[in-house]
Protein backbone atom coordinates (compact mmCIF):
# COMPACT_ATOMS: atom_id res chain seq x y z
CA UNK A 1 0.00 0.00 0.00
CA UNK A 2 1.25 3.52 -1.11
CA UNK A 3 1.69 5.94 1.89
CA UNK A 4 -0.99 8.22 0.39
CA UNK A 5 -3.34 5.71 1.00
CA UNK A 6 -2.33 4.84 4.38
CA UNK A 7 -2.89 8.77 4.71
CA UNK A 8 -6.11 8.99 3.48
CA UNK A 9 -7.35 5.61 5.78
CA UNK A 10 -6.03 7.28 9.15
CA UNK A 11 -3.75 9.97 9.94
CA UNK A 12 -2.37 11.47 13.14
CA UNK A 13 0.25 14.40 14.75
CA UNK A 14 2.72 13.83 17.20
CA UNK A 15 3.47 9.75 16.84
CA UNK A 16 4.92 7.84 14.36
CA UNK A 17 1.46 5.71 14.70
CA UNK A 18 -1.54 5.33 16.68
CA UNK A 19 -5.20 4.04 16.57
CA UNK A 20 -8.41 5.96 16.16
CA UNK A 21 -11.44 4.99 18.76
CA UNK A 22 -12.98 2.69 16.92
CA UNK A 23 -9.45 1.00 16.49
CA UNK A 24 -8.16 1.42 12.83
CA UNK A 25 -4.33 1.96 12.16
CA UNK A 26 -3.46 5.97 11.67
CA UNK A 27 -0.22 7.48 10.50
CA UNK A 28 1.86 10.35 10.45
CA UNK A 29 3.95 11.54 7.23
CA UNK A 30 7.13 9.54 8.57
CA UNK A 31 5.36 6.40 9.71
CA UNK A 32 3.30 6.03 6.18
CA UNK A 33 6.64 6.39 4.75
CA UNK A 34 7.85 3.30 7.10
CA UNK A 35 4.97 1.51 6.93
CA UNK A 36 4.94 1.42 3.15
CA UNK A 37 8.90 0.63 2.74
CA UNK A 38 9.56 3.71 0.56
CA UNK A 39 12.91 4.58 -0.15
CA UNK A 40 13.22 7.34 2.68
CA UNK A 41 16.04 9.48 1.45
CA UNK A 42 14.62 9.64 -2.07
CA UNK A 43 11.00 10.61 -0.53
CA UNK A 44 12.57 13.50 1.86
CA UNK A 45 14.70 15.04 -0.65
CA UNK A 46 11.33 15.40 -3.27
CA UNK A 47 9.51 16.59 -0.30
CA UNK A 48 12.38 18.85 0.88
CA UNK A 49 12.13 20.16 -2.92
CA UNK A 50 8.50 20.81 -2.48
CA UNK A 51 7.05 22.36 0.68
CA UNK A 52 11.23 23.16 1.80
CA UNK A 53 11.65 21.40 5.39
CA UNK A 54 13.20 22.80 7.66
CA UNK A 55 15.51 21.84 9.64
CA UNK A 56 15.10 24.41 12.76
CA UNK A 57 13.08 22.95 15.61
CA UNK A 58 9.99 24.05 16.72
CA UNK A 59 7.87 22.84 19.74
CA UNK A 60 4.23 22.57 19.81
CA UNK A 61 1.54 21.98 22.15
CA UNK A 62 0.06 18.18 21.52
CA UNK A 63 -3.87 17.80 22.54
CA UNK A 64 -2.81 15.99 25.57
CA UNK A 65 -0.67 19.41 27.12
CA UNK A 66 2.51 18.05 26.40
CA UNK A 67 4.95 19.86 24.46
CA UNK A 68 6.27 17.94 21.10
CA UNK A 69 9.85 19.29 19.81
CA UNK A 70 10.55 18.88 16.30
CA UNK A 71 11.84 19.51 12.84
CA UNK A 72 11.59 18.40 9.66
CA UNK A 73 8.86 16.07 8.49
CA UNK A 74 7.43 15.72 11.71
CA UNK A 75 7.84 19.40 11.89
CA UNK A 76 5.88 19.60 8.52
CA UNK A 77 3.35 16.84 9.64
CA UNK A 78 2.59 18.51 13.08
CA UNK A 79 1.85 22.27 12.20
CA UNK A 80 -0.93 22.79 14.04
CA UNK A 81 -2.85 24.32 11.11
CA UNK A 82 -1.81 20.91 8.98
CA UNK A 83 -5.23 18.97 7.55
CA UNK A 84 -5.22 15.06 6.14
CA UNK A 85 -5.91 16.45 2.76
CA UNK A 86 -3.12 18.44 2.60
CA UNK A 87 -0.74 15.31 4.44
CA UNK A 88 -2.02 12.75 1.85
CA UNK A 89 -1.93 15.12 -1.43
CA UNK A 90 1.55 15.65 -0.55
CA UNK A 91 2.13 12.15 -0.21
CA UNK A 92 0.89 11.31 -3.97
CA UNK A 93 2.37 14.19 -4.97
CA UNK A 94 6.07 12.49 -3.97
CA UNK A 95 4.61 9.24 -5.43
CA UNK A 96 4.14 11.01 -9.18
CA UNK A 97 7.57 12.60 -8.77
CA UNK A 98 9.03 8.97 -7.55
CA UNK A 99 6.84 6.73 -10.09
CA UNK A 100 5.34 4.71 -7.96
CA UNK A 101 1.65 6.58 -9.09
CA UNK A 102 1.15 7.13 -13.18
CA UNK A 103 -0.26 10.72 -12.94
CA UNK A 104 -3.85 11.13 -14.47
CA UNK A 105 -4.18 6.82 -14.98
CA UNK A 106 -5.38 6.30 -11.87
CA UNK A 107 -6.42 9.60 -10.60
CA UNK A 108 -9.82 8.97 -12.37
CA UNK A 109 -10.86 6.11 -10.56
CA UNK A 110 -10.15 8.20 -6.94
CA UNK A 111 -12.60 10.84 -8.41
CA UNK A 112 -10.01 13.66 -9.00
CA UNK A 113 -9.27 15.97 -11.44
CA UNK A 114 -6.10 15.35 -13.84
CA UNK A 115 -5.19 19.05 -12.70
CA UNK A 116 -5.26 18.08 -8.89
CA UNK A 117 -1.81 17.73 -8.62
CA UNK A 118 -0.43 21.06 -9.83
CA UNK A 119 -3.06 22.44 -7.63
CA UNK A 120 -1.78 20.72 -4.68
CA UNK A 121 1.53 21.68 -5.59
CA UNK A 122 0.79 25.33 -5.98
CA UNK A 123 -0.95 25.56 -2.68
CA UNK A 124 1.50 23.26 -0.81
CA UNK A 125 4.35 25.76 -1.59
CA UNK A 126 2.10 28.78 0.09
CA UNK A 127 1.81 26.26 3.28
CA UNK A 128 3.50 26.47 6.27
CA UNK A 129 6.05 24.58 6.16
Amino acid sequence: MLPSELLEKGWCQHVEWDKDLEGRQRYCFGGAIKEAGIRRGEWIAIVNSIVGLSEEYVSYTMPNGETSIVAGIPRWNDHPDRTQAEVAALAKLVEIKMGLRVEGADWAEEGLEVGVIELVERELVGSPA
